[in-house]
Formats: C-alpha cells, sequence, structure tokens
C-alpha cells in the first residue's frame, strides 16, 4: 500500500487538499469529541429514553433542513468555487441572493407547518407526548440553522473549509457544552427541556457568527440579481439526491421510534454514534475535495481529477480500517461509558460498524458525481436504495427490532455505494483505486 501511494505522487490539487483537510478534520474532531461528551452527560443524566428523545428530534430536523435547502448548499458551493477561481463577484452575489430568498422563505413555511403538526406528531404518531416541546423549540430555529448553512456553504466555496466547519460544527456544540456545564456547576436540574433550550442557544448562536465572520470575507457593490429559476434547475435534482440520503441516514431512527420506542432509540443512536465515527472523516473529505472536485473537472482536466479521488479513497480506506477493528474489538467498553443499559447495543454497533467502513472505504463518489454533473445518476441510486432501505427497516424492525435496523442500514449502504463507484468509472471515466497498481502489486 505504501508502494501505490508513493506511485500516485502528490501533484498541486492533492497537496492543496491535504492541507486543507488536515485542519479541517482537526476542527471537526475537536467537535465530534464534544459531541460524543454531550451524549454521554445526556446518557448519565437523562437515561436512554431522555437521550432518544433528544436524539429522534435532532433526526426530524435534519431531514426537514435538507428539505429546506432544497439542493442549494451544493450548488452555492459550486457557483461560489467556480466564481471565486474565475474572479466572477457577480455570480457569487447572485447566488447567494437567490438563496436567502428562496431557502428562508421555504424555511419559514416548513417551521411554522410543523410546529402546528407538533402535538400530533408526538402524541399520536410517535407517542412520546414529551417529545411535544423539543419539536416545537427545534423547528422554532429551523430558519436560523438555514441562514447558516447558506454562510457556512459561501465559506467552503471560498475556501475557508475549515474556519466554515469551526463556527458551523464546533462551536454550536462546544455552547451546548459550556451550557450544560453550567447548569451542572450551579446544580440546575436536568431535564429534557433544559437540554433542548441549550442547543436552540447554541444554533442561533452558529448562526450570528457565520453570518458576522462571511461578510467579513465576501463583500460586493455590483448589482444583485436573483436567479431563482436557474438555479431551482439545477438545484432539484441535487435536492432529491440529497433528500434521498438524509432519508437513508435518518429513517432508521425515525422507524425505530415509531415501531419500537425512546429508550431504543437512545440505544441505538448511541451505537451508531461509535459506528460512524468514521464519517466524520468522509465529511472532512467530502467539504475539502467538493470545490476542487467542482474547478478541475470545469478545467476538463480528468487525469488530475482521478489522481486527487485515489489519493483521497486510499486514505480514507486505511483510516476507516482502523476504526472498524476498534468499534468491533472494544466496542461493550465504550457502550458502557454511556451508562450500562447501553451495552445491549453491542450487536448494533458491529453491524452498523462494518456498513460504515464500506460506506467511508469507497470514498467521495457521491460527492464526486455531484460535483461533475451526474446528479440524475446519483438521484437514480439514492432513490432505489432509499426505497428499498424503507421496506427493509419496517420489515425487519418487525422482526429484530433495532438490531433489523441496523441490518437494513449495512445492505442498503453496501448496494448503493457499490453502484456509485460503478457510475463514477462510467460516466465520470475514473476509478477511485489504482486498480492497476494494486493489481501489479500483488502479481493479479
Amino acid at each position: 500500500m505504501n508502494s501505490i501511494l508513493k506511485k500516485l505522487r502528490l501533484n498541486s490539487n492533492t497537496t492543496e487538499v491535504s492541507k486543507k483537510a488536515i485542519p479541517t478534520a482537526f476542527v471537526k474532531l475537536a467537535g465530534m469529541v464534544l459531541s460524543i461528551i454531550v451524549s454521554v452527560f445526556i446518557g448519565r443524566t437523562l437515561g436512554a429514553e431522555g437521550l432518544g428523545v433528544i436524539n429522534l428530534a435532532n433526526r426530524i430536523v435534519a431531514v426537514l433542513l435538507v428539505v429546506c435547502m432544497f439542493g442549494m448548499r451544493q450548488v452555492l458551493i459550486k457557483e461560489i468555487a467556480i466564481g471565486r477561481n474565475r474572479g466572477d463577484l457577480k455570480r457569487i452575489g447572485d447566488s447567494l441572493k437567490t438563496a436567502y430568498f428562496l431557502n428562508v422563505v421555504i424555511s419559514i413555511v416548513v417551521s411554522i407547518s410543523l410546529i402546528i403538526l407538533s402535538p400530533w406528531l408526538a402524541n399520536s404518531f410517535f407517542k412520546v407526548p414529551e417529545l411535544e416541546w423539543v419539536l416545537v423549540l427545534s423547528f422554532i430555529v429551523i430558519p436560523f440553522q438555514i441562514l447558516s448553512r447558506i454562510f457556512s456553504s459561501g465559506l467552503t466555496g471560498y475556501k475557508k473549509i475549515w474556519q466554515a466547519s469551526l463556527v458551523d460544527q464546533t462551536l454550536s456544540v462546544f455552547i451546548v457544552f459550556l451550557i450544560l456545564f453550567i447548569y451542572y456547576i450551579l446544580s440546575i436540574e436536568i431535564t429534557t427541556f433544559n437540554v433542548v433550550i441549550a442547543y436552540v442557544i447554541g444554533r442561533l448562536t452558529t448562526t450570528l457568527a457565520l453570518g458576522v465572520y462571511w461578510h467579513t470575507i465576501f463583500s460586493s457593490i455590483l448589482k444583485k440579481e436573483r436567479k431563482t429559476k436557474e438555479l431551482i434547475k439545477t438545484a432539484f435534482p441535487i435536492f432529491l439526491v440529497s433528500l434521498t440520503e438524509t432519508i437513508y441516514k435518518n429513517i432508521d431512527i425515525i422507524m425505530i421510534g415509531w415501531l419500537c420506542s425512546a429508550k431504543e432509540v437512545g440505544i441505538y443512536t448511541v451505537a451508531s454514534r461509535i459506528a460512524i465515527l468514521s464519517g466524520f472523516l468522509l465529511n472532512v473529505a467530502n467539504s475539502t475535495v467538493s470545490p476542487k472536485f467542482a474547478t478541475i473537472y470545469d478545467e476538463n482536466k480528468k487525469p488530475e481529477l482521478e489522481k486527487l479521488v485515489q489519493f483521497v479513497t486510499i486514505a480514507l480506506f486505511l483510516i476507516s480500517l482502523a476504526i472498524l477493528i476498534m468499534s468491533i474489538g472494544f466496542g461493550n467498553f465504550i457502550l458502557s461509558i454511556w451508562g450500562l443499559e447501553f451495552k445491549s447495543g453491542h450487536s448494533v454497533l458491529v453491524i452498523l460498524a462494518i456498513g460504515q467502513f464500506f460506506n467511508v472505504a469507497t470514498g467521495t463518489v457521491g460527492t464526486l458525481l455531484t460535483m461533475t454533473g451526474f446528479e440524475k445518476k446519483l438521484l437514480s441510486v439514492n432513490t432505489s436504495f432509499m426505497v428499498l432501505n424503507i421496506i427493509l427497516n419496517f420489515v425487519f424492525i418487525k422482526i429484530w427490532g433495532v438490531e433489523g435496523a441496523a441490518c437494513a442500514y449495512a445492505i442498503s449502504i453496501f448496494g448503493m455505494n457499490s453502484t456509485r463507484v460503478f457510475y463514477v468509472y462510467k460516466f465520470v471515466g475514473i476509478s477511485i483505486l489504482p486498480w492497476d497498481k494494486i493489481l501489479n502489486k500483488f502479481k493479479i
């Protein structure tokens, strides 16, 4: 493997991505560590059921945020990256003005609608009365979270990647951590409601900080125009791709909340959090390389694009393998950190860890298809496996409970990413790994 890496040789693109990935990885790692500490604290104070209520609300909001962004995050990153590369400030300004109008309006409509529906969702659909006010508070801040994503997209497109991660992700969880620490120091009772208040304050502060920082980076006196129809045309297939991806990532927890209980949601989400530790590496890679993919492909430099993709894939494969071994070997001990009741999720952890390994090890294939203009191809893959995932979750959860949800995820992610790898080879025309060098190395 070392010889393969040497043969790849770092060119200017892989070197730039590596330099940007390192600080971004540290920032995301800090956010992940803080998030785990917060999760452990909530799990030990509220138990699996309380943690399950919080996580169930967060997963519902995650799906709604994708609906409200309507595919514009990837469009903004792509348009701003190309606009910056060409020195076209008007292209950047027009894209942002469109996003401010389109996404904020959608988010306000969605927020109000879901606040009205919160009593029904909590009491009739999930049958968890405690969930009602958690949902109401979570839905109130959706428009502010949409603004955060617009600012974050601008920073990512402007190649301020680790800075965007620092403010967009790490700052929010740090504020939650700080507020919970204050609760503890002042002996304030830790309740589900108080925890949600901490999350709300964190999200509002993040929006303010991102907005201030973005406006220090970009300003233009050029007249800005809304290009709603043009950008919606580009964003719509990306929106469908993002929606299908988000649904398959969150549907297991939502369906466990519907078909099982909040306690089982809590146990499953802890196992899932451990299993997807390597997922932060994929997020780092995606946020780092997405603007680079767009600009290299725009300049028709396919050999350079292939070399960059292969470098990223090999790095992700090696690190995700190490995390898989750790998750399986030390799973029981890690789960017990949240509390003894969480140890029952060990089998779930093993299944999810295997699925997540394949997800990360296949690299940034989804982002690559999006940034090279094959959103519709990606959509067809995502839609097929999203439907399969929903069906498998319903059937398997009925039969095996939370272990069934884990099996549904692993099967779906394996099939989906295998198809994505094939599509990258067929339509983009590149291999995610240097198969010729690997075959020569092992004399195959």
